[in-house]
């Protein structure tokens, strides 16, 4: 493996003012970015050659082997010919981090919980022998490496990778990128009874106020507090965050049953959800087994070869179903965080002034831009064997994996199989989990819970800011401004409970780009599709295995 002062774009950022990126890609052949972290800081280990990796790296490390249900604690490790090999022992200690949590934040506190920092997750769809115990997985088959690193604060990011292979180079290790000014938008804490634990973010993508929008957030593990649910809602990122309205949407409902809010406000039920027959990515490979539950396994693209990428699936089509709905959960990349930031950069000391025209400019024209440039992620049905155009996911930040949902019309398909087809550009979105149901909607009751307290952290109280769809805002600033919202739990009606924040709102970025614009190649960005192109560009140069 070459230094890793070798690659051209360690050079570029030696050379260029890139203060944006916090941590640079490397991508390696058995392994893909699909970042799920909640925090990030600048803390990359790094160790270019293989047998440093397991000698220096892995060294001071506590090392654990996941397959499935089994998890083992690995030492000697050694890396060979693309092999994994170690020594196993039965997993014990180190109890509460045996796993992270896929629906909230693992945050830990730095004082009391040290050892956290020292665990290195491996997570394997196969081993390749296990005699005596001695284990050996080829790398090829690792799906993921979870790696905790301090953060800035009381809190640590976890790093999720998933295989992919990007570049032809062996490897066990990867770069992520974050933007230290990332697009992002208002973070959403639930009270646990204990702490606030991140859940996900409110209207991404609403970066000016004629893209204000609507947002319906599930709350999944809200628990009420003598009678009271409690959130907290906080700016962490460079930008202004102007919230209009925030309201829970409880429902009760069977057990057995599924509820989730479409993009329109509309209540969409399951009660039979089915999984994919098959399921491709765009190169033909079989990821079915990425996209059938709710776990550590995702998919988020494949080789840089296509501006765009996404999942083609089949579902068996009952008889006589003219309509159907789309269950997904997923997030957005940061890669595409990145994409976007660099974009902005490209206009230079303009930014501004473009920025002000952009407020000025209709909403539904800047939308169907983003759309034409595969930004969200959109749904596609193949009726007689062409593709139409459905619906598209709204973006919904990279922070966390948040549950959506869109209905399907399926009018005009004369066969028992429905194929899917969901796209973006590539590395856009990570998607974890894609099902259909194909059941009515079941009749439910919403309580629309408005705010009963909101106080700032300088003790401002906000509630008539966020109570009503109206002029009132509440404008978040500067970083580390957040405010306690209380709601009134309501008595539980049924067996099971999923509760929404209904907020609305939008936020502007903050960016002071250098330079100078250069209007005739961003005159390009007018095209349909020049966004991805661009992004394909920023990949195939960073993928490249320099010869220099």
């Amino acid at each position: 493996m070459k230094n890793i002062n070798s690659f051209p774009i360690f050079r570029t950022l030696r050379t260029r003012n890139w203060a944006r990126i916090l941590s640079f890609l490397l991508i390696f052949a058995v392994l893909n970015l699909i970042t799920g972290c909640f925090y990030y800081k600048v803390n990359t280990y790094i160790k270019p050659k293989e047998k440093e990796m397991a000698q220096k790296q892995f060294k001071y490390k506590f090392l654990m082997i996941h397959l499935n249900e089994h998890v083992w604690h690995i030492t000697d490790i050694k890396i060979e010919n693309n092999i994994l090999t170690g020594t196993i022992t039965s997993y014990t200690g180190h109890q509460k981090y045996a796993t992270t949590n896929p629906y909230t934040a693992n945050r830990y506190r730095l004082n009391s919980e040290d050892e956290v920092l020292n665990e290195i997750h491996i997570y394997t769809s196969s081993v390749d022998d296990e005699v005596n115990n001695k284990l050996s997985i080829h790398l090829d088959n690792v799906s993921k490496i979870e790696v905790y690193d301090p953060a800035v604060g009381a809190t640590i990011a976890s790093w999720i990778f998933g295989t992919v292979g990007v570049v032809a180079i062996a490897a066990l290790v990867i770069f992520i990128i974050i933007a230290l000014t990332k697009s992002s938008c208002p973070f959403i804490y639930i009270w646990d009874g204990n702490n606030y634990q991140f859940t996900g973010e409110i209207y991404s993508g609403s970066i000016s106020p004629n893209l204000e929008r609507n947002d319906y957030l599930p709350l999944r593990g809200l628990n009420d507090e003598n009678g009271e649910y409690k959130l907290k809602i906080s700016n962490e990122i460079k930008e202004i965050q102007h919230t209009n309205l925030t309201e829970l949407l409880v429902i009760d409902h069977p057990e057995g049953s599924k509820v989730l809010i479409d993009k329109k406000g509309v209540l969409q039920t399951a009660t039979d959800l089915k999984t994919p027959l098959s399921a491709q990515n765009f190169k033909g490979k079989d990821v079915l087994n990425r996209i059938v539950k709710e776990d550590s396994l995702s998919y988020s693209g494949d080789e840089v070869y296509k501006e765009t990428d996404g999942i083609i699936m089949n579902f068996k089509l009952p008889k006589d179903i003219k309509t159907g709905k789309l269950f997904i959960r997923a997030k957005n990349t940061f890669w595409l965080e990145n994409v976007i930031g660099s974009f902005y950069d490209l206009f230079g000391t303009s930014y501004k002034k473009w920025a002000e025209k952009q407020k000025k400019e209709p909403g539904d024209k800047q939308r169907q831009w983003a759309l034409d440039q595969n930004i969200p992620l959109s749904v596609y049905v193949q009726k007689n064997n062409k593709w139409e155009f459905v619906e598209y996911y709204n973006l919904s930040g990279p922070m966390a994996f948040k549950e959506d949902v869109l209905p399907i019309d399926i009018t005009g398909i004369n066969s028992d199989t429905l194929k899917i087809k969901l796209e973006s550009g590539s590395y856009f979105w990570d998607i974890d989990y894609v099902g259909m149901d194909f059941t009515k909607n079941i009749e439910i009751t919403t309580t629309v819970v408005p705010l009963k307290n909101g106080l700032t952290n300088t003790n401002d109280n906000i509630t008539n800011m966020l109570i009503g769809d109206d002029s009132k805002y509440y404008v978040q600033p500067n970083i580390g401004d957040n405010a306690i919202l209380t709601f009134t739990a309501p008595i539980k009606t049924s067996s099971k409970r999923s509760i929404f924040l209904h907020s609305k709102g939008y936020y502007e970025i903050l960016r002071n780009p250098t330079g100078t614009a250069n209007r005739q190649y961003l005159e390009e960005f007018r095209k349909p599709g020049r966004f991805t192109k661009y992004s394909f560009d920023l990949l195939q140069s960073y993928s490249l295995n320099t010869k220099n």
